[in-house]
């Protein structure tokens, strides 16, 4: 998160564009970038732990806790210290740290932990050739940061959208974490039991192999 040159794309794509949809297509392009460094950080965690399935889904997480808390690191510095701000595309308007500002960075936090997550299953479920699951849980890491954008997107460009801005930490924020969360805590039992249940299987043709 640190290392995103933010400013530098946000600049190169609104030297051409502009408007509504091409701020979209920014975050969203945003988005994919931080979903790739994950992806990385997934691909080198599998060559370097000799594990395999749900085993993974901790690690996972803490790959979803780093990256968090590198975006809250980094907004806390660019309020303490402005000259940053030029470089990350960031004006901060605040002066000092706000209980409110920290209840935001700590549900964005846990927002990209439950990405990380759904992001963990669908390389599992890629590992164990569940290709369909595999991608759709991909496709949820995908949603909920892109959602967290969408709505940014709305209250700032959108003028009848506006009230999202008041109702974006109280209400858009924690509904976006409990309900990602509930489904991807869904995923991973599902994938726990479906792991748990090829693991008997293949133990009872072991036995029945012996046996005759």
């Amino acid at each position: 998160m640190i290392i995103i040159p933010y400013h530098q794309v946000e600049r190169f794509l609104l030297n051409r564009l502009a408007g509504f949809l091409p701020v979209l297509s920014i975050n969203t392009i945003l988005v994919l970038i931080e979903l790739v460094l994950i992806s990385a950080s997934v691909l080198f965690l599998l060559k370097k732990i000799k594990k395999s399935g749900v085993e993974l889904f901790r690690y996972f997480l803490f790959i979803g806790v780093s990256l968090g808390c590198g975006r809250f690191f980094r907004n806390v510095i660019l309020v303490w210290y402005h000259p940053l701000s030029s470089f990350f595309g960031y004006s901060q308007f605040s002066n000092f740290i706000t209980g409110f500002f920290i209840a935001q960075e700590i549900l964005q936090i846990l927002i990209i932990i439950v990405s990380s997550g759904f992001l963990g299953i669908g390389f599992i479920r890629l590992q164990k050739n569940q290709k369909f699951a595999g991608f759709l849980s991909i496709i949820f890491a995908f949603c909920i940061l892109e959602i967290d954008a969408l709505v940014r997107v709305l209250f700032q460009y959108v003028p009848s959208f506006a009230f999202f801005s008041a109702v974006y930490v109280i209400s858009i924020l924690p509904l976006l974490f409990i309900l990602g969360g509930v489904f991807l805590w869904i995923a991973y039992r599902h994938q726990e039991k479906k792991e748990l249940e090829i693991k008997k299987e293949s133990l009872e043709k072991v036995s029945g192999s012996s046996g005759s």
